[in-house]
């Protein structure tokens, strides 16, 4: 059992390596650059992503940026000097849609993570990070995984997005220890 444990878990490792490898830099730091200079950000998606997307959410909130998961009771109104990362990584999904929608009309920056740039979500996004994993439901050859449908997609977008947090630290001189300090203390 300990061999097949093994074995498994490298090819995990292995598939989020090579698909993490494919990320286009450039694209990862035009999303940086516009979460340092918004006033607020707003992040969403839903299901397994969501839940990545939310760790995020935290993520930032301890490194002290004014950060929101929308449709928490507490989110605030959007504007334009703010911006909503919506991740989705079929690039359709419908809450995700009408949530980039809603901060468009806003004139909130948009950005997504997604398997699919082509897709309405990246269409209308302002920047795309693209994560070139299979999604649920699909069936393609070139990107197959060992995996659950969705489920590496999932992963590399919660390692790149706390590869972005290593990024930000480094840009913000916030070390380990400062973040530490904005962690929950009431849970």
């Amino acid at each position: 059992m300990t061999r097949i444990f093994r074995n498994r878990l490298h090819a995990i490792l292995d598939e989020l390596h090579d698909i993490l490898e494919r990320v286009d830099p450039k694209e990862v730091d035009r999303l940086i650059t516009a979460l340092q200079r918004a006033e607020k950000v707003f992040i969403y998606g839903q299901g397994r992503t969501g839940q990545m997307s939310r760790a995020f959410a935290a993520r930032l909130m301890h490194l002290g940026m004014n950060v929101h998961f929308v449709g928490d009771t507490t989110t605030p109104r959007i504007s334009r000097r703010d911006l909503c990362l919506v991740n989705s990584g079929t690039g359709t999904t419908r809450f995700v849609y009408h949530v980039a929608s809603v901060a468009k009309e806003a004139g909130a920056k948009v950005a997504t993570i997604t398997a699919h740039p082509e897709a309405r979500i990246g269409q209308m996004a302002n920047i795309v990070v693209t994560v070139s994993a299979p999604t649920k439901g699909e069936a393609r050859p070139h990107r197959a995984s060992r995996q659950p449908p969705g489920s590496l997609f999932e992963q590399a977008a919660l390692l790149l997005m706390d590869a972005m947090v290593l990024v930000l630290m480094e840009r913000m001189h916030i070390t380990p220890r400062a973040l530490a300090r904005r962690h929950a203390n009431i849970e």
